[in-house]
């Protein structure tokens, strides 16, 4: 007994070998066997290799030496001191003896030894598979065996060899030239059995040289190219053995591969002459069209695809479409394999087998293409029939998707127009059934079974020329069911080419037409029969009043419409659950008359779409109609979807118990802005916000999913809309009254809840719009809200009061995400204050601070407050927050300019602030540290503060951003424009130094000669901003540039202007930093995500990088510096 721990027992000893055989030899040649017996190693060579030796002899040797191999101290003994001893023998057995067994036995042997060699853990060695290999290989090199039988054995032992292992044998076979030829000679030979071995041997060669050989390797196959082919192809035309095609298939199917059929077509004079004795081929040239490799080509294939076995029809399949693929699908080739017939062979297979891939993709990338470009040539009938008949015989099959792909590209190859066209070309009984019969199954595909019946019925008694199907249109039925039939097959096959825009008639002809069936048969349109004929008609009505209205040169008939309006209000109607033409979907609900029916149908869409019935679309012009569809009809504005969903979305609201319905059409309105978000400016011009505050004082209102779905379509809405379009003020200010009474009652009992922290963004893009002079009065009552200011106030304190820990709190956590959305209020707060309630905040006030202080009374938030969350914030905390304090000191320079009012702020208090300012010059986030910048700049302009302290000697921090931004500038390797971006900042805070009444003495030293001239030389069109032209403005103000300088910086501007008139932009690639793509967010991270990016465009300074607007400002900028330069001239 053994512990799990314990080492297994070591092999026992192997047995001692006899001192020596009967023949003397040594015994280190003696291996024992487990029987007790041993086997003398150079005694069963030297029988091996005697081809005198008795076969019975042999064959029990053999079969001693597979039973000993299969012991493992016998293995272990031989792998390890004699695993080459016995290749000779073995090789030279499959040569000496005309015997199957003993072959069989001899390469089984080997095999066992190769697998046994690799195999084995102790003795991996690859060396005796490739001495076989090699060996083998050699003896079928030298052709000294002719093509006896023992040449057959050596062919499969390589065979086998080449098949059963993984390792890379192709360099293993020396001279691969020879036996390339002598298995080319061998093809010639009439045996199946010779040919099926070679056709394998040289498939597994062909994959092994076109896997593993590299550029320096010489092809052996190409050289014989066409030789190879005519003799492989040959070959399948003769061969009835199912083996034989499989490996012929293979081996020119690599040959196709790699281009051997079109190197061999376009020499195939050559490859003639070379085949000159062979009189199949000479038989083939001369009674049959096309070159002899073509049609060689269809011949050889047909046998393969009428075997019953379905591997070799489906390599043969594989074969036909890696052949007309990779030698350009011609028409010519193309041409012969329908000549020969190719396509019922086929088609048969498909038919009896289900084989499905390889010829609908055949039919698909060859045939049709070859069949459209040739048809008006084609004088044979049967050919044409013939492809038509494979065309109807995949839309019979049960192929699902692929029929329906199939009969798609079918369609929208103009296929109807095509097919009148034969009839116009072969006006026989035969042509005309089969189109017909065509155009029936295509119906089926589309519409569903046995919608294309009408058309089997009437193809007797319909006409050729689609002229005349028009006039049996315009006849009165009277009862007559042949007529109605008729009529019936007519209408569906308009429908059906008019959704692909096959227009088979005359548009004037086609509408006159439909106005007289309507007018002639409209008592005729009731019971389920004429349900399907009236909603073919009214997309067809539609599609053709939409073209005439498109033209302006159509007339139409005013009786026929109101007809077939009397009949829409009568009958069961439901266009939009069927497919339909953009064109006529457009032109139904262009009228007005037709809204109301048009309002079920759409309640209708939005409850199959709530249910998750989504309807995939088929194409560009027509399909069945879905939210995607609906969505782009209301965005084009010319028609009246809009104010369909908005009076369907009020009446529900006036209903009671209308919640399902209401939650339906909300959220189906909801996704029609995502699709298209210029539908929010149709739905808000038609009063959605009249509807919305209805549903917000309404009963339906106390329905948890009635207020979410209502709450995320005010929110899409206020996204997507323009602020001009929104009208009707006081229904957002109910709306808004609403929300927020809501918001304030959830937080008091449940704190921020996802609901909570979403109306809190709708009133931030209320406060947006108010910009814009859009919810003024909206934005007045979020502005004032006391419940709201305290909410705000509290929150504001609970993040202030965390300290260094509110790095944690980015938008990944609950209270980071409450915060940046709080902030993003405040932000707007600020904007919309100024233009809603000008001089209501006063933003000096939000800089002061100790008890004197009044508590705020608006939503707002204080400097400090807002220092804390830049210094101690998560980096997105820190970007809201630097956007806030910017809006705070642009606010106060303004109000400071136009009143001509005296700043007061406490010394040490603006110290600690600009502390938090300058450390954040170097940000990463570079929306951050131009924030940041732009603070510190606008600081320094406040001259009654006495801030030039802080750009004295003894400040080193200000004289550390502009020596690290000298002397970047100065760098040779300053070409980029996102380098210039990075820098921004620095130069901010360089401009506003030098703009001071005492620029600091320093600077002279950091702008010395050497410096300006370094940066005037890496300066470039491609790294050129308006930030540098400003700065350079600003040193030739203060005395900083020679003469010399000036020079230079002239020509570069000068070049500048060239680049920027005529667009010749070398470097676009970095456009600044931009909002990251919303992946894997929910609806809340998505809304936070958008308000961010309203903030960051309030002040689109890196933005608008290479822009128009950038363009305009840059040449701005660079004629200001022109013009400096004239008045110091001047002066």
């Amino acid at each position: 007994m053994y512990s799990a721990t314990s080492a297994p027992p070591p092999p026992p000893p192997p047995l001692p070998p006899p001192p020596s055989c009967s023949q003397g030899h040594l015994s280190n040649l003696i291996l024992p066997t487990a029987e007790g017996g041993s086997i003398c190693l150079l005694c069963l060579s030297n029988l091996l290799s005697n081809p005198n030796s008795p076969t019975v002899h042999v064959s029990y040797a053999l079969s001693q030496l597979f039973q000993a191999l299969s012991q493992p101290l016998f293995l272990r003994s031989f792998l390890t001191f004699h695993s080459h001893f016995l290749i000779s023998p073995l090789v030279s057995v499959l040569s000496s003896f005309d015997d199957k067994p003993i072959a069989k036995q001899t390469i089984d042997l080997i095999v066992n030894i190769c697998e046994a060699s690799n195999n084995h853990s102790e003795h991996n060695n690859e060396d005796v598979y490739k001495e076989f290999v090699a060996r083998v290989s050699d003896r079928l090199s030298s052709g000294s065996l002719a093509w006896s039988r023992r040449q057959l054995y050596m062919l499969h032992c390589l065979g086998v060899l080449l098949d059963n292992q993984e390792n890379i044998p192709y360099a293993c076979i020396k001279d691969k030239d020879s036996l390339v030829l002598n298995l080319v000679t061998g093809l010639q030979l009439a045996s199946e059995e010779i040919q099926g071995e070679i056709m394998f041997v040289l498939y597994k060669i062909s994959l092994l040289q076109y896997t593993y050989m590299d550029d320096h390797c010489v092809d052996v196959l190409f050289p014989r190219c066409p030789k190879l082919l005519h003799l492989s192809l040959e070959a399948l035309v003769k061969t009835q053995s199912d083996d034989v095609r499989l490996n012929c298939v293979a081996f020119l199917t690599v040959l196709a591969r790699r281009g051997f059929f079109q190197s061999a077509c376009a020499n195939y004079l050559g490859c003639r002459d070379a085949l000159e004795a062979d009189n199949f081929m000479q038989t083939m040239e001369s009674t049959m069209d096309g070159s002899p490799l073509e049609v060689l080509f269809a011949e050889a294939v047909k046998g393969p695809l009428l075997s019953s076995d379905s591997q070799v029809q489906i390599a043969t399949l594989d074969l036909i479409l890696v052949y007309l693929s990779c030698n350009g699908g011609s028409g010519k080739e193309v041409q012969v394999l329908v000549e020969e017939n190719l396509a019922d062979y086929i088609f048969e297979i498909l038919r009896l087998s289900g084989l499905r891939y390889f010829i609908l993709e055949i039919c698909k990338q060859q045939i049709l293409p070859w069949f459209m470009t040739t048809i008006n040539e084609m004088e044979e009938e049967d050919i044409v029939l013939g492809v038509i008949e494979t065309f109807h015989s995949i839309l019979l099959q049960d192929l699902d998707t692929e029929a329906r792909n199939f009969t798609d590209i079918l369609v929208s190859s103009s296929w109807f127009s095509v097919l009148f066209g034969c009839l116009g070309l072969f006006s026989t009984e035969k042509m005309k059934w089969r189109v017909y019969l065509m155009f029936s199954s295509i119906v089926d595909v589309l519409l569903g079974s046995d919608y294309g019946q009408p058309i089997r019925d009437a193809a007797p008694h319909l006409p050729s020329d689609p002229t005349d199907l028009l006039f049996l249109l315009g006849q009165k039925t009277s009862h007559n069911v042949e007529l109605v039939c008729c009529q019936s097959a007519v209408l569906l096959i308009l429908y059906i080419s008019a959704l692909y825009n096959d227009r088979i008639a005359d548009d004037r002809l086609v509408l006159a037409s439909l106005e007289q069936y309507i007018l002639l048969n409209s008592d005729e349109f009731f019971g389920a029969t004429a349900s399907v004929t009236l909603e073919l008609l009214v997309n067809l009505y539609g599609l053709y009043r939409g073209f005439a209205k498109m033209s302006y040169q159509i007339p139409y008939s005013p009786e026929a419409e109101r007809i077939l309006f009397q009949l829409l209000a009568e009958n069961d109607w439901d266009s939009l659950s069927t497919r339909i033409h953009l064109t006529s979907l457009k032109w139904l609900f262009q009228q007005e008359k037709l809204c109301k029916l048009l309002s079920k149908q759409i309640l209708k869409l939005c409850i199959n779409n709530s249910a998750g019935n989504y309807i995939v679309p088929y194409g560009k012009t027509s399909q069945n109609v879905d939210l995607q569809v609906i969505a782009e009809l209301i965005s084009f504005g010319d028609n009246f979807g809009a104010m369909i969903l908005v009076c369907l979305l009020g009446e529900l609201v006036e209903d009671a118990n209308q919640e399902h319905d209401i939650i339906s059409v909300v959220n189906a309105i909801t996704k029609i802005i995502e699709i298209a978000p210029a539908a929010s400016d149709q739905l808000c011009m038609y009063g959605i916000g009249g509807v919305l505050q209805n549903i917000n004082y309404g009963s339906n209102f106390h329905f948890p999913e009635v207020i979410s779905s209502t709450t995320l379509l005010v929110f899409s809405i206020l996204r997507s809309v323009h602020s001009e379009s929104i009208s009707n003020d006081e229904a957002w200010v109910g709306i808004t009254i609403k929300s927020m009474d809501y918001m304030i009652s959830m937080v008091a009992a449940d704190g921020w809840t996802e609901e909570g922290l979403r109306i809190l963004i709708i009133l931030s893009l209320i406060l947006y719009h108010s910009t814009n002079q859009a919810m003024i009065q909206a934005s007045k009552i979020i502005l004032l809200s006391a419940p709201l200011v305290s909410i705000i106030n509290n929150s504001v304190s609970e993040a202030c009061s965390k300290g260094p820990a509110l790095l944690d709190h980015d938008e990944g956590t609950k209270p980071g995400e409450i915060l940046i959305i709080v902030l993003s209020l405040i932000f707007f707060s600020f904007r919309s204050a100024q233009a809603v309630l000008p001089g209501m905040v006063d933003f000096q006030n939000l800089l002061h601070e100790g008890c004197e202080v009044q508590p705020l009374s608006y939503v707002s938030i204080r400097g400090h407050d807002l220092c804390k969350l830049m210094h101690f914030g998560s980096p997105p905390v820190k970007r809201i927050a630097s956007f806030c304090l910017l809006q705070i000191f642009t606010g106060i320079s303004d109000h400071r300019s136009r009143n001509q009012v005296h700043l007061k702020f406490r010394a040490g208090y603006l110290s600690s602030m600009r502390a938090v300012l300058e450390g954040l010059i170097f940000y990463g986030d570079i929306r951050v540290s131009r924030n940041c910048s732009l603070c510190l700049s606008t600081l320094m302009t406040w001259k009654e503060v006495e801030i030039e302290s802080i750009a004295s000697a003894k400040n080193n921090w200000f004289r550390l951003i502009i020596e690290e931004l000298v002397m970047s500038l100065a760098t040779p390797s300053m070409p980029s424009n996102s380098f210039m971006i990075q820098h921004k900042p620095a130069v901010n805070i360089a401009i506003s130094l030098l703009k001071l009444d005492q620029i600091p003495p320093w600077m002279t030293t950091v702008f010395d000669d050497s410096s300006i001239v370094s940066i005037i030389q890496n300066m470039s069109p491609n790294n050129m901003s308006t930030e540098l032209v400003l700065l350079f403005r600003e040193l030739l103000n203060s005395g900083y540039l020679k003469s010399e300088h000036i020079a230079d910086l002239n020509r570069v501007f000068q070049a500048c202007r060239r680049h920027l008139y005529t667009n010749e932009f070398q470097d676009t690639g970095a456009e600044g930093h931009k909002e990251k793509a919303c992946v894997n967010l929910d609806d809340l991270g998505k809304a936070r995500a958008f308000l961010t990016s309203l903030i960051s465009q309030s002040f689109p300074y890196v933005d608008l990088w290479r822009s128009p607007s950038w363009k305009k400002q840059l040449l701005e900028e660079i004629e200001l510096f022109s013009k400096r330069l004239m008045e110091d001239e001047e002066g």
